[in-house]
């Protein structure tokens, strides 16, 4: 008789800091577009638009590699530090490790 692994999974980590870089990139660098249009906002931003739909969708926000921040930046015509500056003045006394189990 074979041994069953048991696999525990633990849940997966979403850091808070996550929810405000997708909150900022949601209300400033998707202003102006149709929320309901990710397929447009992809194509103008040139990303995917999986990751338009997780930046608007994903209430606890999406752990959004710097590559396709580094793009949205490019196409906004923005530096990634004047991003993360923004990031800093909405949401600074937010922005620390803390984060919760998703299960």
């Amino acid at each position: 008789m074979a041994k069953e692994k048991i696999n525990k999974k633990s849940g997966k980590r979403v850091y808070s800091v996550d929810k405000y870089v997708c909150k900022v990139v949601k209300d400033y660098c998707f202003e102006g577009f149709d929320l309901t249009k990710p397929m447009t906002i992809a194509k103008k931003l040139g990303i995917h638009y999986h990751t338009v739909e997780k930046i608007i969708n994903e209430n606890d926000g999406y752990h959004i590699p710097v590559y396709t921040l580094s793009t949205i930046c490019f196409y906004k015509g923005i530096k990634l530090s004047q991003f993360f500056k923004e990031v800093e003045r909405l949401y600074g006394s937010k922005l620390d490790d803390t984060f919760k189990i998703d299960e």
